[in-house]
C-alpha cells in the first residue's frame, strides 16, 4: 500500500497489531499524516462516502478561523506600529523613555498623569512595560534604542527630554552616545538623563559633560538611583532638624545609598547649610574604620566637612540589641541621641529589623528613623510603613524606586538645580526689600507655583552662567572636593556680572511678544531701562544675585576655576 507521497507503509498481518515503524503515525508515514491533516481545511470530506464525525466538522471550521485570527492580529499589530510611529514623528516637546522595565514603566505612568506626551522605546514587544505604556496613553516604538534610526522614529530630535533607564548601563551609555548621530550635541536637542550605576564612571562622564557644555550648562546628565535618592531623602528628612543643633545623624551601612548620603551631607555642609563646622556623622558598618578611611582617600577634603565616627558591626552578635547602644555611645551627645538615623543595609528584611530596633531605642517621639528598601510597594515594608508622612513618631520606609523614578526628581538635572537655586536667591532678595508686596508680583512665588515661561527664564539664566564666568577668565566644572574655598568675586567683578545679567534679562523680555519700540517697552516696564539708568535698589537685586552665585553653584555640585590668566577679560 502506498500513500499520496508514494512511500510504502507496513501492513500488519491478520489478527496482529505490530508497532508502527519509525516515522509513521498509526502505520502511516508522518508526511502522509500532514498531507491528510491539511485536507481537513477543505469544506468537504476527502472521502464523500465516509460517515460524518462531529469533532472533525468543528475542527474544519476552527482551523481556518484560527489562521485568519492570527493573520488579523499580525495586521493589527503592524497597523498599531505604523500609527505609533506617525504619532511619535508628529510629537513636539515630549519625553522619550528608553527601556520600559520596572523604572521606565513607573516613569511613563507618572509622566502621563502629569499630562506629558510620552514615547517609550522597548526592544521586547511582549514586555509587560509595553502594554502598561499603551494603557497609560503613551506611544510605543518597538526596537533597539541604541540604533539611531529607532531614536529618530521616536522623535528624539524634537523631544524635550530623553531618559535612558534600561537595565543594562552599557546600553544606557550607548544610547547617550548614539544621540550624536542624530545631530544632537552638547547643549542642543533634548535634555538627556542617563542611568549609570558605577560612581567612578558616572563622575567621569558628568565631568566630561560639564567641560564640553560651552557655552551653558550640560544638556546631558548621568545619574544613579542611590545618588538621586540621597538628595531626596535628605530633603524630606532633615539630618539636623530645628532643635537638634549640636547633634549629628547616624548612617547604618555604607552601601551605594549610604555612601551617597555621606557625600551629600558633606556637599550640603560645604554649601554653608546648617552651620559652618564639620558635621559629626556616625557610620555603622562591618570594618567601619577601614571603610571610612577608604572613603576619605577617594574624596579629599571630606574630613573638613564631616567628622565620620566609625562603629564596627560584628555579624556574630545580636545586632538588634547591640547596634543602637553602640551607636549611642558614639554619637557624642550627652543623651546619646542622634539627630536622625538612616538605615541603608541590604537585604530589605535586615534593614527593617535594624530600623525597628532603633525605633524602639529612641522611642516613638524620637528623631526620624528612615529605612531604605528597594521598593516600598512590593515588599513587607508596606505593612510597616507609617501612615504619617512627616516621618516623625514612627518608622519611615523609603522605596528607592518610588523616590527616584518620579518626574520632578529625575528631571532635576544640574541645570534645573541651578535654575531653582537662582530663583530661591531671588526670593530671599525681594522678600528682604522694604515695601515689597508679594501679592503684586507673579515672579515672587515658590518654584512649583511659577508659570512655565518664568521657569524657562530661570533656566536661561542658569545656561548664561558659563558666559558670565568666561568673561572673568573662568570655567564651570564639576566639583568633588569639599575643601576648596568658594569662588571669590571682588566688587568690580560683581558689578560687571550684574550688568551682564540685566542686559541678558532685557534682551529676553524685548524678544517676547510683538515687536515694539524701546520707548513703548520702557513705558510698559521701567525695569527695562539701561543699567546706568536703573534705580539703585533695582541694581542691588542683580548684585545680590551675583554675590550668591558661588554658593548656588556649590549646592549643585559645581565649582568655578579661573584660568592661568586670572582677572577680568578686557
Amino acid at each position: 500500500m502506498r500513500g499520496p507521497t508514494g512511500r510504502p507503509c507496513t501492513t500488519p498481518a491478520r489478527g496482529t497489531r505490530p508497532a508502527a515503524p519509525a516515522g509513521c503515525i498509526d502505520g502511516e508515514p508522518f508526511t502522509d499524516a500532514v498531507y491528510h491533516t491539511l485536507g481537513l481545511f477543505k469544506q468537504r470530506y476527502p472521502d464523500r462516502n465516509a460517515p460524518p464525525v462531529w469533532y472533525l466538522d468543528v475542527a474544519r471550521y476552527l482551523a481556518p478561523a484560527s489562521v485568519w485570527l492570527l493573520a488579523l492580529r499580525a495586521l493589527l499589530g503592524l497597523f498599531r506600529a505604523q500609527v505609533d510611529a506617525g504619532r511619535a514623528a508628529r510629537s513636539r516637546g515630549h519625553v522619550v523613555v528608553c527601556g520600559l522595565g520596572r523604572r521606565g514603566e513607573r516613569l511613563v505612568r507618572l509622566l502621563r498623569a502629569e499630562g506629558w506626551t510620552v514615547v517609550g522605546v522597548e526592544r521586547d514587544p511582549a514586555g509587560a512595560g509595553v502594554a502598561s505604556c499603551r494603557q497609560a496613553g503613551g506611544i510605543v516604538v518597538v526596537g533597539d534604542a541604541t540604533v539611531p534610526a529607532v531614536l529618530a522614529k521616536a522623535g528624539t530630535a524634537a523631544a524635550a527630554r530623553l531618559v535612558a533607564v534600561c537595565t543594562d548601563d552599557e546600553t544606557n551609555a550607548e544610547i547617550a552616545s548614539r544621540t550624536g548621530d542624530l545631530g544632537l550635541r552638547m547643549g542642543t536637542g533634548p535634555t538627556r538623563i542617563v542611568h549609570i550605576d558605577d560612581d567612578v564612571v558616572r563622575t567621569a562622564l558628568n565631568e566630561r559633560a560639564v567641560a564640553a557644555a560651552s557655552p551653558g550648562l550640560p544638556g546631558i546628565e548621568f545619574f544613579s538611583v542611590p545618588q538621586r535618592a540621597a538628595a531626596s531623602i535628605l530633603g524630606r528628612y532633615e539630618p539636623v532638624p530645628a532643635g537638634a543643633e549640636g547633634r549629628g545623624p547616624v548612617v547604618v551601612g555604607l552601601t551605594s545609598l549610604g555612601t551617597a548620603l555621606v557625600l551629600q551631607l558633606a556637599r550640603r555642609r560645604a554649601a554653608g547649610e546648617a552651620g559652618g563646622g564639620p558635621l559629626r556623622v556616625v557610620v555603622v558598618e562591618e570594618q567601619a574604620g577601614a571603610r571610612v578611611d577608604q572613603l576619605a582617600r577617594l574624596h579629599p577634603g571630606l574630613a573638613r566637612r564631616c567628622q565620620l565616627v566609625p562603629v564596627d558591626l560584628d555579624g556574630t552578635v545580636d545586632l538588634h540589641r547591640t547596634v543602637p547602644s553602640a551607636t549611642g555611645a558614639a554619637v557624642g551627645d550627652p543623651d546619646g541621641r542622634p539627630s536622625a538615623v538612616y538605615v541603608c543595609v541590604e537585604p530589605d528584611l535586615a534593614a527593617l529589623g535594624l530600623g525597628l530596633a532603633f525605633r524602639r531605642w529612641l522611642g516613638p517621639e524620637g528623631p526620624a528613623v528612615v529605612v531604605a528598601v528597594r521598593s516600598a510597594e512590593e515588599s513587607v515594608a508596606r505593612f510597616l510603613h507609617d501612615r504619617d508622612d512627616d516621618g516623625v513618631g514612627g518608622l519611615s520606609v523609603v522605596g528607592l524606586i518610588e523616590q527616584t523614578c518620579v518626574p520632578p526628581l529625575l528631571f532635576d538635572t544640574v541645570g534645573e538645580t541651578v535654575a531653582r537655586a537662582l530663583h530661591d536667591a531671588y526670593l530671599r532678595q525681594v522678600h528682604s526689600t522694604d515695601g515689597f508686596d508679594p501679592a503684586k508680583s507673579t515672579n515672587a512665588r515658590p518654584w512649583d507655583e511659577l508659570s512655565e515661561r518664568i521657569k524657562e527664564d530661570n533656566r536661561a539664566q542658569a545656561r548664561h552662567l558659563a558666559s558670565k564666568m568666561a568673561s572673568l577668565g573662568a570655567d564651570i566644572r564639576l566639583s568633588q572636593r569639599w575643601d576648596d574655598p568658594l569662588f571669590d568675586l571682588d566688587e568690580q567683578e560683581v558689578e560687571a556680572l550684574a550688568r551682564m545679567e540685566h542686559e541678558r534679562w532685557v534682551e529676553a523680555r524685548l524678544a517676547e511678544g510683538p515687536r515694539r519700540s524701546t520707548a513703548a517697552a520702557l513705558a510698559e516696564d521701567p525695569d527695562l531701562a539701561p543699567w546706568d539708568q536703573l534705580p539703585e535698589d533695582r541694581r542691588d537685586i542683580d548684585r545680590a544675585f551675583v554675590r550668591a552665585l558661588p554658593s548656588i553653584l556649590a549646592r549643585a555640585g559645581l565649582s568655578v576655576a579661573r584660568d592661568a590668566r586670572g582677572g577680568t577679560k578686557e
